[in-house]
């Protein structure tokens, strides 16, 4: 018989950069992980102490070379783990 509790939800905050240019999306192939080989937009999760919009932009950055300006929030998502 186990007595250890059980674990309280975890809260982790990522992001995601949605860059259009020309009328073209920005999208990154993921070499990693359960997503490996699948398109998506550049994102992660933020470091301590950091914005939403420095976040979106430096992981845009890290993933893609491309310097973006935040201008927005595009959408929110929330999930029970």
């Amino acid at each position: 018989m186990s007595t250890s509790q059980p674990r309280p939800p975890r809260n982790v905050t990522s992001v995601g950069g949605l860059v259009v240019r020309d009328d073209s999306l920005l999208v990154v192939r993921m070499s990693y992980g359960p997503s490996k080989g699948r398109w998506m937009i550049p994102g992660g999760l933020l470091d301590p102490g950091e914005t939403l919009d420095s976040a979106a932009a430096r992981e845009v950055l890290e993933e893609t070379g491309v310097t973006a300006r935040p201008i927005g929030i595009v959408g929110i998502r929330t999930r029970s783990e």
